[in-house]
């Protein structure tokens, strides 16, 4: 997009800095979108999902979705960075209004000041219940690639 900082992004979608200090996520995957967009009203208040400012899609198949700009670090330094169980509450806090990521990694966590914020909802099962049982296994390290 002429005019925008890129901020990342992957196969599907890229994010880009609004001129407004938001973030915006430009996707060509009508599927994609309307899952995303389905996860992320759902889970509106929840500290640990992304505020949601507004979407909106332009013919033949682009969906936009702006939400507010998050941090790639969380603030106060490595003495006050958020551990293993503030993930786990994260995604408990997620679970309990019925939205399974299904993608949790590195890459899709981010923070608001020090709380982790789960971002990137195109491939979550969205349901009417609660996400039920326990969390055994949730992993943050990146993987090294063979040289």
């Amino acid at each position: 997009m002429s005019g925008q900082e890129e901020l990342g992004g992957g196969t599907s979608s890229t994010v880009y800095r609004t001129e407004r200090g938001t973030a915006l996520k430009v996707t060509d995957f009508p599927d994609l979108y309307a899952n995303e967009i389905e996860a992320l009203e759902r889970l509106q208040g929840c500290p640990h999902a992304p505020r949601l400012l507004g979407h909106w899609t332009e013919p033949p198949n682009l969906g936009y979705i702006e939400m507010e700009l998050l941090q790639t670090k969380p603030s106060g330094g490595k003495r006050s960075a958020p551990g293993y169980e503030d993930f786990r509450r994260a995604l408990r806090a997620i679970h309990r209004r019925g939205v399974l990521h299904n993608d949790v990694g590195r890459d899709n966590i981010m923070y608001r000041g020090r709380t982790p914020v789960i971002i990137d909802y195109g491939n979550a099962d969205v349901s009417k219940w609660p996400v039920r049982g326990r969390i055994d296994f949730l992993s943050l390290r990146r993987d090294k690639q063979p040289q």
